[in-house]
């Protein structure tokens, strides 16, 4: 209880400082009117009753209409009311890099003239959506030569907007003067990192699939496949605007189309940690999630920040559950929990916009880690297997020899030359009851996993050597067995020879056998009859139980319990295992 409160601890902390880091937008005056005139483009035109508006109040969906934006270039000379009045100032540049050109971000068809000379168009302005011809979104546009020296310049826009199919019912515009060949370069290496970061996911998709088809089955692989392949096509949707540049209509669907890739990528990888480092209730896990994930969409109307507080919900959510795997001592725990603390920094960072090329490949680079952890957890769990497949042979040589051993056969071949003396016909019997014991001990030592009811055949007819040998008959009873379930074999019968060789037994008693479903797998309860004539040795179990506990290991690593103890009457032995995760069946 106490752990749980303390992860909700780290949890509210998370989200109290999270917020922290929010970005602030600074407002701009600008000039707007109605209507459709082209003088409104000279520089010197009255504008003083235009409708001042900020840059987040641009109309959309209102018809033709103007906008004027004064942009200043201070110097000692510029009068303080034009810088006062407006708010664009016009960058310096530098002597290697002088302001040449403008970039636009657009959602609008438009005209643009600066100090009343056109420079550039996109589409067509329209007096309605039919009329209207969408253009691109991106634009960069080169300055008349010597344009930029003036102090003072005024931008006009003539503009429509009616294929701008955002809910909203006012957008911003925004426009940055730039130095055009640097910009152009910047552009062009705009696509790299998301293209970079889709070849790698994809990349990773065919590896983790390879590995979970030939290598291993395991949950895990198959989610960082699926993940990797979300992830390549959110990159890809990154990537389209520079590599396919699209008219303004289609930058509403695309950034749509992000945000709800980007939301099934969160659920993924949630889903991914929860299934690597085993944490249990993984449904109530994602069911506190999705609160989370629907507060993060309604957080703000601007993608940009919806898809930000998308990533901060996401790795809130995951650094709580790579603290719980740290708590637990789950294998490469810290690895992920130090690549969320990082990525919540990425995320905590103000300078950070929406599809900055760099800034999703943090959530590569998490995938990543717990692709290299998820890898160290396989290569440890063969290495087990491995070791436990060479002391699986060795006990099994020991138990085939125990079994062959001078003072075993001695006492069976003596009890056959008594049989034979007073029982000729049941001689018969028990030599063949022997060679079948043996037959079967033979075809199964080689084989990893063999059926129950052959398991249980071998038991019985160990138990009718022993009867016959002995003069005591003792039975095995078995209750809600599946007989087709695979398990190791000799198992029960190790479990068998234990309990005769450790307990005093009385004629007439009988071996119980009860197996149990359970949630992931299945459970067997082993009664053995008789009191224990030393507990501490019969706890022990010598190399019976190393062989008991070696084959678990080597059939389920890492999936089976094994516990035992006096009981009233006998010894009792719990084996549990759980079943592949992903096939369900055997492993």
């Amino acid at each position: 209880m106490s752990r749980a409160i303390a992860l909700w601890i780290i949890l509210i902390q998370a989200c109290v400082w999270v917020p922290a880091g929010r970005a602030q937008s600074p407002d701009r005056d600008i000039r707007l009117k109605h209507g459709d005139d082209p003088r409104w483009a000279a520089p010197d035109w009255d504008d003083s009753d235009w409708t001042p508006i900020k840059y987040t109040e641009y109309p959309a969906r209102a018809g033709i209409y103007w906008v004027r934006i004064r942009l200043v270039r201070p110097d000692h000379s510029t009068a303080p009311e034009w810088v006062d009045r407006y708010e664009y100032l016009w960058p310096s540049g530098t002597k290697q890099a002088p302001i040449d050109g403008l970039f636009f971000s657009t959602v609008y068809s438009f005209e643009l003239f600066l100090d009343g000379q056109r420079i550039a168009t996109d589409g067509v302005v329209g007096h309605d959506r039919a009329s209207e011809v969408p253009g691109k979104l991106d634009h960069l546009v080169r300055l008349p030569e010597g344009a930029a020296r003036r102090p003072v310049h005024v931008l006009a826009l003539r503009m429509s907007t009616y294929h701008y199919n955002f809910p909203a019912t006012q957008m911003s515009i925004g426009f940055q003067p730039v130095n055009f060949a640097q910009r152009l370069r910047e552009e062009a290496l705009q696509p790299v990192f998301p293209l970079i970061g889709a070849v790698g996911s994809l990349l990773m998709t065919a590896t983790s699939l390879v590995l979970f088809w030939f290598i291993e089955r395991r949950r895990a692989l198959w989610l960082v496949s699926v993940v990797s392949l979300v992830l390549a096509v959110f990159y890809g949707l990154i990537a389209v605007r520079w590599v396919l540049p699209y008219t303004y209509d289609w930058h509403y669907p695309r950034l749509l189309a992000i945000t709800w890739v980007l939301t099934c990528a969160s659920v993924l990888l949630i889903w991914l940690l929860l299934e690597q480092f085993a944490v249990p209730r993984k449904l109530l896990w994602l069911a506190l999630s999705a609160p989370l994930l629907v507060l993060a969409w309604q957080a703000s109307p601007i993608y940009e920040l919806k898809v930000l507080w998308i990533c901060r919900a996401m790795l809130v959510v995951l650094l709580a559950v790579t603290g719980w795997a740290c708590w637990q001592h789950r294998p490469g725990a810290w690895l992920a929990l130090a690549g969320v603390a990082v990525g919540l920094l990425v995320v905590q960072t103000d300078r950070r916009v929406f599809l900055d090329p760099t800034f999703f490949l943090m959530i590569e680079g998490i995938v990543l880690l717990v692709f290299a952890a998820l890898g160290a957890q396989v290569q440890a769990e063969r290495t087990r297997a491995r070791e436990a497949q060479l002391t699986t042979a060795r006990l099994e040589t020991e138990l085939l020899k125990k079994n062959l051993q001078p003072h075993f056969l001695l006492n069976t071949l003596t009890a056959v030359a008594e049989v034979i003396e007073q029982d000729p016909q049941g001689a018969v019997g028990f030599i063949e009851d022997l060679g079948a014991e043996f037959r079967l001990l033979a075809q199964m030592s080689g084989e990893r996993l063999v059926p129950l009811e052959r398991e249980l055949e071998l038991c019985r007819l160990h138990l009718k050597v022993i009867g016959r040998r002995t003069g005591r008959e003792i039975g095995l009873v078995t209750e809600d067995v599946n007989g087709s379930l695979p398990v190791p074999p000799a198992l029960f019968l190790t479990l068998i020879e234990n309990g005769l060789v450790h307990q005093r037994w009385a004629a007439g008693s009988a071996f119980r056998l009860r197996s149990r479903p359970e949630e992931k797998g299945v459970s067997h309860v082993f009664f053995s009859p008789g009191t224990a004539r030393d507990e501490n040795t019969r706890r022990g179990g010598g190399t019976g139980l190393r062989y008991v506990k070696a084959r678990l290991e080597e059939s389920f690593p890492g999936r089976w319990t094994f516990t035992h103890g006096a009981v009233a009457g006998g010894w009792e032995t719990i084996i549990s295992w759980q079943t592949d995760p992903v096939s369900g069946g055997v492993p």
